[in-house]
């Protein structure tokens, strides 16, 4: 397994809010984050996979309780919108 030292940068950030961090990483993953992402760099790779790590998230936190304030599960409303 090699060591990346990857400096994660969000285009426009500030020097001050950015991070260098040394992280070790499966060559392969990395690889593959960089080629489904489109990422030019490995830096945005993860940049990319860590954003969307966050996104989906909070979309799994949000769906979770939309179906709570509605007095119907969100397994039920999905159930209900099959039979449309």
């Amino acid at each position: 397994m090699d060591i990346f030292f990857i400096d994660i940068r969000y285009p426009l950030a500030h020097p001050e809010n950015m991070k260098k961090t040394l992280l070790t990483l499966p060559e392969d993953l990395l690889g593959n984050v960089q080629k489904i992402s489109g990422a030019a760099t490995k830096s945005g790779a993860v940049v990319t996979a860590m954003e969307e790590y966050v996104r989906d998230k909070k979309l799994n936190r949000l769906m979770g309780r939309i179906g709570k304030g509605f007095g119907i599960s969100l397994k039920e409303l999905k159930k209900s919108r099959k039979k449309g």
